[in-house]
């Protein structure tokens, strides 16, 4: 696959209601990814819940397999921003502001510049053994005190009182539908709500909503 260019043919492939459910469990462990990130791990290693480069998990003390595969993700390349001079115009007149001296007053313009990319090369926890690595996804709830710690959190967020732990589920569902999506059709509504919905819950670890 061209990670540089991922034709649409491609993408049509998340709508498939199996693939699209891959995609969003694999959002669910690296929302901090871009989606187009995303769409690769998950096209080229579905199961993938942890990644870093070959010297990060040696700063973990875990050692990569012999033989594994690296996953390519595309990271940004930084660049310096540029910039031109250009008369200051005054907003209400319209016309070039002058200094003391009778001169045009310059400014700089910054330019915009293209954002570049590279491939980046990384391996999934699965790849490699060794010390343990703390994982988020699927703690939360799995821990008496996570657990309450979360709900009291998501029970201020929407001003409601529920009843038992259990009702975190409900609370990711109602969180979800107070997105703006007032220019959405009922159809997309439903399915960016169940999609939120689905993410957050596989990472509190909530298998009952993202079944």
């Amino acid at each position: 696959m061209n990670i540089t260019n991922i034709p649409d043919e491609r993408l049509e492939e998340l709508f498939a209601p199996l693939s699209y459910k891959g995609f969003l469990q694999s959002m669910s462990y690296f929302h901090g990814y871009s989606w187009r990130n995303i769409f690769l791990i998950y096209k080229q290693m579905p199961h993938a819940t942890k990644l870093a480069e070959y010297d990060g998990w040696k700063q973990f003390g875990r050692k990569v397999k012999r033989g594994s595969k690296t996953i390519k993700i595309l990271a940004p390349i930084p660049q310096e921003a540029r910039t031109k001079l250009i008369e200051k115009i005054d907003t209400e007149t319209g016309k070039a502001i002058l200094d003391e001296n009778g001169k045009r007053v310059m400014e700089e313009q910054i330019i915009p510049v293209p954002p570049k990319f590279e491939e980046k090369r990384v391996l999934d926890i699965s790849q490699t053994y060794g010390e343990p690595v703390f994982r988020f996804a699927g703690d939360v709830l799995a821990n008496d005190f996570l657990r309450d710690a979360s709900i009291d959190a998501l029970k201020k967020v929407l001003g409601g009182e529920f009843e038992t732990p259990r009702n975190v589920l409900s609370i990711i569902r109602e969180l979800s539908q107070t997105m703006e999506t007032s220019a959405l059709t009922d159809d997309w509504k439903t399915l960016i709500t169940e999609s939120v919905s689905f993410v957050i819950g596989k990472r509190f670890g909530a298998e009952e909503i993202a079944a």
